[in-house]
Protein backbone atom coordinates (compact mmCIF):
# COMPACT_ATOMS: atom_id res chain seq x y z
CA UNK A 1 0.00 0.00 0.00
CA UNK A 2 2.94 2.39 -0.35
CA UNK A 3 0.60 4.48 -3.36
CA UNK A 4 -1.83 5.41 -0.86
CA UNK A 5 1.13 6.18 1.50
CA UNK A 6 2.19 8.78 -1.00
CA UNK A 7 -0.95 10.60 -0.90
CA UNK A 8 0.11 11.44 2.50
CA UNK A 9 3.64 12.19 1.69
CA UNK A 10 6.48 10.74 -0.46
CA UNK A 11 9.05 11.79 1.91
CA UNK A 12 10.93 14.75 2.98
CA UNK A 13 14.70 16.03 2.40
CA UNK A 14 14.67 16.52 6.25
CA UNK A 15 14.58 12.83 6.83
CA UNK A 16 18.09 10.71 6.19
CA UNK A 17 18.29 6.83 5.15
CA UNK A 18 21.51 5.89 5.67
CA UNK A 19 22.22 2.77 3.41
CA UNK A 20 25.27 1.18 4.65
CA UNK A 21 26.82 -1.94 2.04
CA UNK A 22 29.64 -2.57 0.04
CA UNK A 23 29.06 0.34 -2.43
CA UNK A 24 26.91 3.05 -3.69
CA UNK A 25 26.74 4.24 -7.16
CA UNK A 26 26.38 7.69 -6.69
CA UNK A 27 26.34 8.55 -10.99
CA UNK A 28 22.86 6.64 -11.42
CA UNK A 29 19.83 8.75 -12.14
CA UNK A 30 18.06 8.00 -9.83
CA UNK A 31 20.05 9.37 -7.16
CA UNK A 32 19.82 12.80 -8.17
CA UNK A 33 18.42 15.89 -7.43
CA UNK A 34 18.80 18.56 -4.72
CA UNK A 35 19.60 17.43 -2.05
CA UNK A 36 19.05 13.95 -2.43
CA UNK A 37 22.70 12.50 -1.35
CA UNK A 38 24.24 13.96 2.03
CA UNK A 39 27.42 13.09 4.08
CA UNK A 40 28.24 10.23 1.97
CA UNK A 41 31.71 7.88 3.77
CA UNK A 42 33.69 5.32 2.33
CA UNK A 43 35.38 3.74 5.63
CA UNK A 44 36.78 1.27 3.43
CA UNK A 45 38.37 3.69 1.15
CA UNK A 46 38.65 6.13 3.85
CA UNK A 47 37.48 9.11 1.12
CA UNK A 48 33.94 10.27 0.85
CA UNK A 49 33.27 8.42 -2.43
CA UNK A 50 31.52 5.33 -1.67
CA UNK A 51 31.43 4.22 -5.41
CA UNK A 52 32.08 0.55 -6.62
CA UNK A 53 35.36 -0.25 -7.94
CA UNK A 54 34.57 -3.53 -9.05
CA UNK A 55 31.68 -5.71 -10.40
CA UNK A 56 31.36 -7.75 -7.25
CA UNK A 57 29.66 -4.43 -5.57
CA UNK A 58 26.39 -4.35 -6.40
CA UNK A 59 24.47 -4.70 -3.76
CA UNK A 60 24.06 -1.67 -2.21
CA UNK A 61 22.94 0.23 -5.57
CA UNK A 62 20.47 -2.06 -5.28
CA UNK A 63 19.39 -1.69 -1.81
CA UNK A 64 19.30 1.78 -2.18
CA UNK A 65 17.44 2.07 -4.81
CA UNK A 66 14.77 0.07 -3.12
CA UNK A 67 14.79 2.43 -0.13
CA UNK A 68 14.86 5.70 -1.52
CA UNK A 69 15.20 5.92 -5.33
CA UNK A 70 14.48 9.72 -6.69
CA UNK A 71 10.89 9.86 -8.71
CA UNK A 72 11.95 11.56 -11.69
CA UNK A 73 9.86 10.51 -14.53
CA UNK A 74 12.39 7.44 -15.43
CA UNK A 75 13.64 4.40 -13.90
CA UNK A 76 12.40 2.93 -10.59
CA UNK A 77 10.91 5.41 -7.52
CA UNK A 78 12.24 3.55 -4.16
CA UNK A 79 9.56 3.69 -1.32
CA UNK A 80 10.57 6.74 0.06
CA UNK A 81 11.26 8.77 -3.06
CA UNK A 82 11.30 12.21 -0.77
CA UNK A 83 13.78 11.38 1.70
CA UNK A 84 17.52 11.79 1.45
CA UNK A 85 20.23 9.26 0.51
CA UNK A 86 22.97 8.69 2.99
CA UNK A 87 25.49 6.39 1.27
CA UNK A 88 27.79 4.67 3.19
CA UNK A 89 30.57 1.90 1.85
CA UNK A 90 31.67 -0.40 4.71
CA UNK A 91 34.92 -1.58 5.71
CA UNK A 92 33.41 -4.87 4.79
CA UNK A 93 34.56 -6.59 8.03
CA UNK A 94 32.72 -6.85 11.28
CA UNK A 95 35.60 -6.08 14.09
CA UNK A 96 34.46 -3.27 16.67
CA UNK A 97 35.88 -0.72 15.61
CA UNK A 98 34.26 -0.89 11.96
CA UNK A 99 31.20 -0.82 13.62
CA UNK A 100 31.19 2.17 16.02
CA UNK A 101 33.08 4.07 13.16
CA UNK A 102 29.68 3.03 11.09
CA UNK A 103 27.43 3.95 13.59
CA UNK A 104 29.61 6.95 15.31
CA UNK A 105 28.82 8.87 11.71
CA UNK A 106 25.15 7.93 11.24
CA UNK A 107 25.07 9.66 15.27
CA UNK A 108 27.02 12.27 14.10
CA UNK A 109 25.46 13.31 10.61
CA UNK A 110 21.85 12.70 12.35
CA UNK A 111 20.96 9.82 10.09
CA UNK A 112 17.29 9.29 10.70
CA UNK A 113 17.05 5.61 9.61
CA UNK A 114 19.71 2.86 8.77
CA UNK A 115 19.07 0.16 6.75
CA UNK A 116 21.46 -2.55 7.08
CA UNK A 117 21.20 -6.16 4.69
CA UNK A 118 24.41 -7.47 6.16
CA UNK A 119 25.41 -9.82 8.53
CA UNK A 120 28.02 -12.24 9.28
CA UNK A 121 29.42 -15.20 7.46
CA UNK A 122 29.29 -17.93 9.69
CA UNK A 123 26.47 -19.97 11.83
CA UNK A 124 27.16 -18.79 15.08
CA UNK A 125 27.77 -14.60 15.66
CA UNK A 126 27.03 -13.59 18.97
CA UNK A 127 27.90 -9.46 19.07
CA UNK A 128 30.67 -8.53 21.30
CA UNK A 129 29.90 -5.99 24.02
CA UNK A 130 31.62 -2.90 21.80
CA UNK A 131 29.28 -4.09 19.12
CA UNK A 132 26.40 -4.21 21.75
CA UNK A 133 26.66 -0.86 22.83
CA UNK A 134 27.50 0.53 19.06
CA UNK A 135 23.92 -0.23 18.03
CA UNK A 136 22.19 0.39 21.15
CA UNK A 137 23.72 4.27 21.10
CA UNK A 138 22.91 4.83 17.40
CA UNK A 139 19.14 3.56 18.20
CA UNK A 140 19.01 5.72 21.51
CA UNK A 141 21.10 8.43 21.07
CA UNK A 142 20.40 9.36 17.28
CA UNK A 143 18.25 12.10 15.91
CA UNK A 144 19.37 14.13 19.26
CA UNK A 145 18.08 11.70 21.47
CA UNK A 146 15.04 10.24 19.76
CA UNK A 147 16.87 7.49 18.35
CA UNK A 148 17.68 6.53 14.78
CA UNK A 149 15.64 3.59 13.29
CA UNK A 150 18.06 0.42 12.94
CA UNK A 151 16.77 -1.90 10.27
CA UNK A 152 18.75 -4.95 9.67
CA UNK A 153 17.73 -8.26 7.22
CA UNK A 154 16.81 -10.83 9.10
CA UNK A 155 19.51 -13.45 6.49
CA UNK A 156 18.97 -15.98 3.53
CA UNK A 157 20.07 -18.79 5.25
CA UNK A 158 16.43 -20.75 6.11
CA UNK A 159 17.36 -20.91 9.97
CA UNK A 160 16.50 -18.89 13.14
CA UNK A 161 18.14 -16.11 13.54
CA UNK A 162 18.63 -17.30 17.07
CA UNK A 163 18.52 -21.05 17.20
CA UNK A 164 19.38 -24.55 17.55
CA UNK A 165 18.81 -27.09 14.08
CA UNK A 166 18.99 -30.21 13.58
CA UNK A 167 21.10 -30.23 10.39
CA UNK A 168 21.98 -33.53 8.42
CA UNK A 169 22.31 -33.90 4.34
CA UNK A 170 25.38 -31.41 4.49
CA UNK A 171 28.12 -31.98 1.72
CA UNK A 172 31.28 -33.50 3.43
CA UNK A 173 28.78 -33.24 6.54
CA UNK A 174 30.00 -29.73 6.96
CA UNK A 175 27.01 -29.54 9.56
CA UNK A 176 25.45 -32.48 11.34
CA UNK A 177 23.59 -33.15 14.15
CA UNK A 178 21.94 -30.35 16.65
CA UNK A 179 23.72 -26.75 15.49
CA UNK A 180 23.42 -23.62 17.34
CA UNK A 181 22.84 -20.83 15.03
CA UNK A 182 22.99 -16.95 15.54
CA UNK A 183 23.04 -13.67 13.81
CA UNK A 184 24.11 -11.08 16.23
CA UNK A 185 23.11 -7.85 14.42
CA UNK A 186 19.60 -9.25 13.86
CA UNK A 187 19.24 -10.40 17.10
CA UNK A 188 19.47 -6.96 18.66
CA UNK A 189 16.81 -5.77 20.95
CA UNK A 190 17.39 -2.15 19.23
CA UNK A 191 16.91 -3.23 15.92
CA UNK A 192 14.32 -3.35 13.09
CA UNK A 193 14.62 -6.85 11.89
CA UNK A 194 13.25 -7.83 8.62
CA UNK A 195 12.20 -11.54 7.02
CA UNK A 196 11.30 -11.97 3.71
CA UNK A 197 7.63 -13.20 1.77
CA UNK A 198 7.15 -13.35 -2.25
CA UNK A 199 4.89 -11.42 -4.47
CA UNK A 200 2.39 -14.27 -3.61
CA UNK A 201 2.04 -13.63 0.18
CA UNK A 202 3.99 -16.96 0.95
CA UNK A 203 7.30 -17.47 2.87
CA UNK A 204 10.72 -16.62 0.73
CA UNK A 205 11.76 -20.35 1.11
CA UNK A 206 15.35 -18.79 1.74
CA UNK A 207 14.36 -16.11 4.41
CA UNK A 208 15.70 -16.55 8.20
CA UNK A 209 12.67 -16.68 10.82
CA UNK A 210 11.85 -16.79 14.86
CA UNK A 211 11.91 -14.35 17.34
CA UNK A 212 12.89 -11.81 16.94
CA UNK A 213 11.41 -10.80 13.86
CA UNK A 214 10.08 -7.55 13.52
CA UNK A 215 7.74 -7.45 10.41
CA UNK A 216 8.32 -9.00 7.07
CA UNK A 217 8.52 -7.30 3.72
CA UNK A 218 7.92 -8.33 0.07
CA UNK A 219 11.16 -9.62 -1.81
CA UNK A 220 11.45 -12.55 -4.51
CA UNK A 221 11.68 -16.20 -4.09
CA UNK A 222 14.45 -19.09 -3.94
CA UNK A 223 14.64 -20.38 -7.50
CA UNK A 224 15.90 -24.39 -7.23
CA UNK A 225 19.24 -25.14 -5.82
CA UNK A 226 19.76 -21.73 -4.32
CA UNK A 227 21.37 -21.95 -1.27
CA UNK A 228 23.29 -19.96 1.30
CA UNK A 229 24.69 -17.15 -1.31
CA UNK A 230 25.34 -14.91 0.43
CA UNK A 231 26.44 -17.01 4.25
CA UNK A 232 30.14 -17.85 3.07
CA UNK A 233 29.81 -21.21 2.63
CA UNK A 234 31.75 -22.71 -0.55
CA UNK A 235 29.70 -25.84 0.48
CA UNK A 236 25.79 -25.96 0.78
CA UNK A 237 23.11 -27.23 2.38
CA UNK A 238 20.79 -29.94 0.69
CA UNK A 239 19.28 -27.90 -1.61
CA UNK A 240 15.64 -27.29 -2.80
CA UNK A 241 14.59 -28.93 -5.85
CA UNK A 242 11.06 -27.85 -5.92
CA UNK A 243 9.68 -25.06 -8.14
CA UNK A 244 9.53 -21.39 -6.02
CA UNK A 245 7.05 -19.06 -7.90
CA UNK A 246 7.40 -15.25 -6.99
CA UNK A 247 8.78 -11.74 -9.15
CA UNK A 248 11.82 -10.35 -8.43
CA UNK A 249 12.55 -6.99 -7.05
CA UNK A 250 13.14 -3.98 -10.10
CA UNK A 251 15.69 -1.87 -8.64
CA UNK A 252 18.30 0.37 -9.39
CA UNK A 253 22.02 -1.22 -10.64
CA UNK A 254 25.23 0.15 -11.19
CA UNK A 255 25.71 1.45 -14.53
CA UNK A 256 26.46 0.00 -17.67
CA UNK A 257 27.79 -3.85 -17.83
CA UNK A 258 29.42 -3.96 -14.02
CA UNK A 259 26.33 -4.22 -12.24
CA UNK A 260 23.85 -7.88 -11.92
CA UNK A 261 22.88 -7.05 -15.29
CA UNK A 262 23.56 -4.76 -18.69
CA UNK A 263 22.07 -1.03 -18.25
CA UNK A 264 20.95 1.10 -15.37
CA UNK A 265 18.83 -1.50 -13.76
CA UNK A 266 18.73 -5.15 -12.31
CA UNK A 267 14.54 -6.96 -12.34
CA UNK A 268 16.01 -9.60 -10.26
CA UNK A 269 16.86 -8.50 -7.09
CA UNK A 270 16.01 -10.12 -3.89
CA UNK A 271 16.54 -11.72 -0.61
CA UNK A 272 16.27 -10.31 2.54
CA UNK A 273 18.83 -7.43 1.51
CA UNK A 274 15.89 -6.05 -0.08
CA UNK A 275 13.20 -6.66 2.03
CA UNK A 276 15.62 -4.64 4.79
CA UNK A 277 15.69 -1.34 2.75
CA UNK A 278 11.47 -1.77 1.71
CA UNK A 279 10.96 -1.54 5.26
CA UNK A 280 13.49 1.36 6.17
CA UNK A 281 12.00 3.37 3.37
CA UNK A 282 8.32 3.06 5.02
CA UNK A 283 10.18 3.94 8.13
CA UNK A 284 11.63 6.86 6.32
CA UNK A 285 7.92 7.84 5.58
CA UNK A 286 6.73 7.40 8.91
CA UNK A 287 8.93 10.43 9.90
CA UNK A 288 8.41 12.22 7.36
CA UNK A 289 4.90 12.24 8.63
CA UNK A 290 5.44 12.42 12.09
CA UNK A 291 9.37 13.69 12.81
CA UNK A 292 8.64 13.57 16.95
CA UNK A 293 8.45 9.99 16.90
CA UNK A 294 11.21 8.13 18.88
CA UNK A 295 13.02 5.15 17.12
CA UNK A 296 11.21 2.67 19.04
CA UNK A 297 7.47 4.11 18.45
CA UNK A 298 8.41 3.87 14.81
CA UNK A 299 9.31 -0.10 15.55
CA UNK A 300 5.64 0.05 17.59
CA UNK A 301 4.13 1.29 14.41
CA UNK A 302 5.63 -0.84 11.95
CA UNK A 303 4.52 -3.79 14.07
CA UNK A 304 0.82 -2.49 14.75
CA UNK A 305 0.09 -1.67 11.60
CA UNK A 306 1.42 -4.99 9.45
CA UNK A 307 -0.80 -7.47 7.81
CA UNK A 308 -1.48 -10.60 9.18
CA UNK A 309 -0.73 -12.96 6.31
CA UNK A 310 -1.09 -16.69 6.91
CA UNK A 311 1.14 -19.97 4.81
CA UNK A 312 -0.04 -22.59 6.26
CA UNK A 313 2.57 -24.52 4.04
CA UNK A 314 5.33 -26.71 4.69
CA UNK A 315 8.94 -24.93 4.18
CA UNK A 316 10.24 -27.15 1.39
CA UNK A 317 13.41 -27.94 2.99
CA UNK A 318 13.03 -28.27 6.74
CA UNK A 319 9.49 -29.47 6.00
CA UNK A 320 8.62 -26.54 9.34
CA UNK A 321 5.00 -24.83 9.02
CA UNK A 322 5.84 -21.61 11.02
CA UNK A 323 3.42 -19.39 9.27
CA UNK A 324 0.78 -18.35 12.02
CA UNK A 325 0.68 -16.17 14.83
CA UNK A 326 0.52 -16.95 18.43
CA UNK A 327 -1.46 -15.37 20.99
CA UNK A 328 0.46 -12.04 21.56
CA UNK A 329 -0.22 -11.84 17.33
CA UNK A 330 3.56 -12.75 16.54
CA UNK A 331 4.24 -15.44 13.77
CA UNK A 332 8.21 -16.84 13.53
CA UNK A 333 8.33 -16.33 9.61
CA UNK A 334 6.44 -13.34 9.38
CA UNK A 335 6.96 -11.66 12.72
CA UNK A 336 4.16 -9.20 13.61
CA UNK A 337 2.69 -9.37 9.74
CA UNK A 338 3.65 -7.90 6.30
CA UNK A 339 4.18 -4.24 6.52
CA UNK A 340 2.01 -1.79 5.19
CA UNK A 341 2.93 1.70 4.26
CA UNK A 342 -0.14 3.46 4.95
CA UNK A 343 -1.42 1.88 7.77
CA UNK A 344 1.72 2.98 9.19
CA UNK A 345 1.97 6.36 8.12
CA UNK A 346 -1.67 6.74 8.47
CA UNK A 347 -1.18 5.82 12.20
CA UNK A 348 2.22 8.13 12.63
CA UNK A 349 0.30 11.12 11.47
CA UNK A 350 -2.36 10.33 14.37
CA UNK A 351 0.02 10.35 16.98
CA UNK A 352 1.30 13.90 15.96
CA UNK A 353 0.85 16.82 18.45
CA UNK A 354 -1.99 18.26 18.40
CA UNK A 355 -3.73 15.46 15.70
CA UNK A 356 -7.67 14.56 16.75
CA UNK A 357 -6.47 10.84 18.35
CA UNK A 358 -10.65 9.81 18.00
CA UNK A 359 -10.22 10.88 14.27
CA UNK A 360 -8.94 7.51 12.94
CA UNK A 361 -10.42 4.37 13.80
CA UNK A 362 -8.30 1.91 12.42
CA UNK A 363 -5.47 1.62 14.99
CA UNK A 364 -5.48 2.15 19.11
CA UNK A 365 -9.01 2.52 21.36
CA UNK A 366 -10.55 4.55 18.79
CA UNK A 367 -13.31 7.05 20.58
CA UNK A 368 -10.24 9.69 21.62
CA UNK A 369 -11.88 8.58 25.19
CA UNK A 370 -9.32 7.01 27.44
CA UNK A 371 -9.87 4.03 30.04
CA UNK A 372 -8.20 1.82 32.79
CA UNK A 373 -7.59 -1.43 32.75
CA UNK A 374 -6.50 -3.80 35.70
CA UNK A 375 -4.92 -6.98 35.86
CA UNK A 376 -4.39 -8.95 39.03
CA UNK A 377 -1.86 -11.71 39.74
CA UNK A 378 -2.03 -13.47 42.86
CA UNK A 379 -0.35 -16.56 42.42
CA UNK A 380 2.18 -17.06 45.73
CA UNK A 381 5.15 -17.17 44.13
CA UNK A 382 8.83 -18.83 45.44
CA UNK A 383 11.38 -16.82 44.70
CA UNK A 384 14.11 -19.33 43.62
CA UNK A 385 17.67 -18.81 46.07
CA UNK A 386 20.90 -17.40 43.93
CA UNK A 387 19.00 -18.07 40.60
CA UNK A 388 19.96 -14.82 38.20
CA UNK A 389 17.94 -15.87 35.44
CA UNK A 390 15.29 -15.01 37.91
CA UNK A 391 11.34 -16.64 37.93
CA UNK A 392 8.00 -15.01 36.29
CA UNK A 393 5.00 -14.24 36.69
CA UNK A 394 2.32 -13.37 33.92
CA UNK A 395 -0.79 -11.18 33.20
CA UNK A 396 -1.96 -11.16 29.95
CA UNK A 397 -3.86 -8.28 28.41
CA UNK A 398 -6.24 -8.72 25.58
CA UNK A 399 -7.71 -5.90 25.03
CA UNK A 400 -6.46 -3.60 22.43
CA UNK A 401 -5.15 0.11 22.57
CA UNK A 402 -2.16 1.98 22.80
CA UNK A 403 -0.48 3.06 26.51
CA UNK A 404 -0.55 6.33 27.39
CA UNK A 405 -0.22 5.45 31.59
CA UNK A 406 1.16 2.87 33.26
CA UNK A 407 1.66 1.30 36.81
CA UNK A 408 3.14 -2.00 38.35
CA UNK A 409 2.24 -3.00 41.66
CA UNK A 410 4.49 -4.99 43.53
CA UNK A 411 3.86 -7.08 47.21
CA UNK A 412 6.80 -9.17 47.89
CA UNK A 413 8.90 -10.30 50.97
CA UNK A 414 12.89 -11.85 50.88
CA UNK A 415 15.37 -12.13 53.64
CA UNK A 416 17.36 -9.79 52.45
CA UNK A 417 15.59 -7.25 49.71
CA UNK A 418 19.36 -6.40 48.76
CA UNK A 419 19.94 -9.49 46.92
CA UNK A 420 17.00 -8.95 44.12
CA UNK A 421 16.08 -6.80 40.69
CA UNK A 422 12.52 -6.73 39.93
CA UNK A 423 11.75 -5.98 36.21
CA UNK A 424 8.62 -6.04 33.92
CA UNK A 425 9.28 -8.16 30.66
CA UNK A 426 6.66 -6.12 27.90
CA UNK A 427 5.36 -8.34 25.25
CA UNK A 428 7.61 -7.92 23.12
CA UNK A 429 10.54 -9.52 25.33
CA UNK A 430 12.24 -5.93 26.47
CA UNK A 431 13.15 -5.48 30.22
CA UNK A 432 12.97 -2.64 32.06
CA UNK A 433 14.18 -3.25 35.79
CA UNK A 434 11.76 -1.73 38.06
CA UNK A 435 14.01 -2.30 41.35
CA UNK A 436 17.49 -2.90 41.07
CA UNK A 437 19.88 -4.16 44.20
CA UNK A 438 19.69 -1.20 46.62
CA UNK A 439 16.97 -2.30 49.45
CA UNK A 440 19.75 -3.82 51.69
CA UNK A 441 18.30 -5.39 54.96
CA UNK A 442 14.74 -4.49 54.16
CA UNK A 443 12.66 -7.49 54.27
CA UNK A 444 9.36 -6.28 52.50
CA UNK A 445 8.99 -4.81 49.19
CA UNK A 446 5.24 -3.06 48.49
CA UNK A 447 5.51 -0.51 46.40
CA UNK A 448 3.39 1.23 42.70
CA UNK A 449 6.39 2.18 39.92
CA UNK A 450 4.75 4.69 37.79
CA UNK A 451 6.08 7.23 34.81
CA UNK A 452 6.94 9.33 37.41
CA UNK A 453 8.76 7.33 39.49
CA UNK A 454 10.68 4.85 37.69
CA UNK A 455 10.98 6.99 33.63
CA UNK A 456 12.31 3.68 31.89
CA UNK A 457 8.94 3.16 31.91
CA UNK A 458 8.30 6.07 29.58
CA UNK A 459 9.63 3.75 26.54
CA UNK A 460 6.17 2.11 26.68
CA UNK A 461 3.64 4.62 25.84
CA UNK A 462 2.12 4.71 23.20
CA UNK A 463 2.42 1.37 22.45
CA UNK A 464 0.13 -1.55 22.10
CA UNK A 465 -1.00 -2.84 25.52
CA UNK A 466 -2.09 -6.36 24.00
CA UNK A 467 0.07 -9.38 25.23
CA UNK A 468 1.64 -11.37 28.02
CA UNK A 469 3.53 -8.72 30.35
CA UNK A 470 5.74 -10.85 33.30
CA UNK A 471 7.11 -9.55 36.30
CA UNK A 472 10.42 -11.18 37.02
CA UNK A 473 12.41 -11.52 40.23
CA UNK A 474 16.09 -12.40 40.06
CA UNK A 475 18.45 -13.40 43.33
CA UNK A 476 22.02 -12.39 42.64
CA UNK A 477 23.12 -14.23 46.31
CA UNK A 478 23.00 -17.39 48.68
CA UNK A 479 21.13 -17.76 51.61
CA UNK A 480 18.05 -15.67 51.75
CA UNK A 481 14.82 -16.39 49.93
CA UNK A 482 11.39 -15.04 50.02
CA UNK A 483 7.88 -15.19 47.94
CA UNK A 484 6.09 -12.59 45.62
CA UNK A 485 2.40 -12.60 47.21
CA UNK A 486 0.65 -10.62 44.47
CA UNK A 487 1.38 -7.96 41.59
CA UNK A 488 -0.80 -5.75 39.74
CA UNK A 489 -0.62 -3.74 36.64
CA UNK A 490 -2.75 -0.86 35.93
CA UNK A 491 -3.22 0.13 31.96
CA UNK A 492 -4.60 3.61 30.87
CA UNK A 493 -5.30 3.39 27.08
Amino acid sequence: DVEKAWDITRGSRSIIVAVADDAIDLRHPDFQGQGKTVFPRDFKGKDFSPQPDNDQESHGTACAGVAVAEENGQGVVGVAPGCALMPLRTTGYLDDRSIEQLFDWVIEKGASVVSCSWGAATVYFPLSLRQTAAVHRVATQGRKGKGCVVVFAAGNANRPVQGTVYERGWQDNLLNGPTEWLSGFAAHPDAITVSACSSLGKKSAYSNWGGHISVCAPSNNAPPGMWFQQTGFIQTAPPVRTYLPGLGILTTDVLGNLGYDPGNFTRDFGGTSSACPVVAGVAGLILSANPDLTAREVKDILQQTADKIVDGDRDPQLGLQLGTYDRNGHSQWFGYGKVNAYKAVKEAKRRSPGANSGSDTDSGSGGGVSRTLRKENKGNLTIADNYSQGVTSKISITETGTIQDIQVQVNLNHGFLGDIEVSLIAPTGENFLLQNRTLGSQTVLKKTYTLQTTPLLKKLKNRPCAGTWQLKIADFAVGDRGRLEEWALELTI
